[in-house]
């Protein structure tokens, strides 16, 4: 498998699992309880059962990737892909320089997923990379 294929692979299952852990939420609402049944007469065929019906639609979920202007190519084809999987799921890209995302970062734009073409940028914004790495204290990834 030649690299690009093996990393549209991960990304792919990044973004699936990002998508996942965005549509997941606590359940609001008590199960309704099991409707009472009647005991089966003897004479009565075996009822068989119905379909399940589908639940509610999923709420719509927008997830904001800052990625390097390098990934623009294959990370539209990942949301094309993801489309087909989970359409409640809209993934909004903001393509530009490791770097100039980085700042946008920390100048507060909202941002779900930081995907940097280098290793250091996404050091810069990480409270447990070493000092000497992030130099300013940034702590902007969440460890959850």
């Amino acid at each position: 498998m030649s690299n690009v294929r093996k990393l549209l692979a991960v990304l792919l299952a990044a973004v699936l699992v990002l998508g996942l852990a965005a549509c997941g939420g606590k359940q609001t609402s008590e199960p309704a309880p099991a409707p009472a049944q009647e005991p089966a007469k003897a004479e009565e065929p075996a009822k068989t059962e119905e379909p399940a019906q589908e639940g509610p639609a999923a709420e719509p979920v927008e997830v904001i990737v800052f990625a390097a202007a390098s990934m623009t190519e294959t990370l539209t084809k990942i949301a094309d892909l993801y489309k087909s999987v989970a359409p409640e799921v809209k993934l909004t890209y903001n393509f530009d320089s490791s770097g100039t995302l980085k700042t946008q970062i920390q100048e507060g734009a909202a941002c779900d997923l930081f995907i940097s073409a280098g290793q250091k940028q996404m050091n810069q914004l990480d409270i447990n990379a070493s000092a000497e790495v992030n130099t300013d204290g940034l702590d902007f990834v969440d460890a959850g």
